[in-house]
């Protein structure tokens, strides 16, 4: 038996692809011990089990990459120049990490 989902939590880009093959007799509920999401959106939360996810902080994100795009604007470069920036993230375990 084969499963597979898709879903899309929120526009139209996949945010999760599960597949799972199994035998008869083994739900899919009982063969996965977690599920877990990344980005922490407002529908983790509104769905059951609520979602365990990875939080990123979008806002830092968005005020790092404004930086640099000032940067670029005033003091501009003719060659492209890459730069990593490492943000933390966290996890934060609801009950899709949990076996009932």
């Amino acid at each position: 038996m084969v499963f597979v989902l898709f879903t899309s939590l929120g526009g139209s880009e996949w945010d999760v692809i599960i597949a799972f093959e199994g035998s008869g007799g083994i739900g899919i509920r009982e063969a996965i011990s977690a599920v877990v999401g990344f980005s922490n959106s407002i529908n983790s939360t509104i769905i059951s089990p609520a979602l365990t996810t990875v939080d990123q902080p979008g806002d830092k994100i968005g005020r790092t990459a404004v930086r640099f795009l000032i940067e670029e604007i005033e003091n501009p470069t003719k060659n492209v120049v890459t730069k990593t920036v490492e943000i933390k993230t966290s996890l934060i375990v609801r009950d899709s990490s949990h076996r009932a």
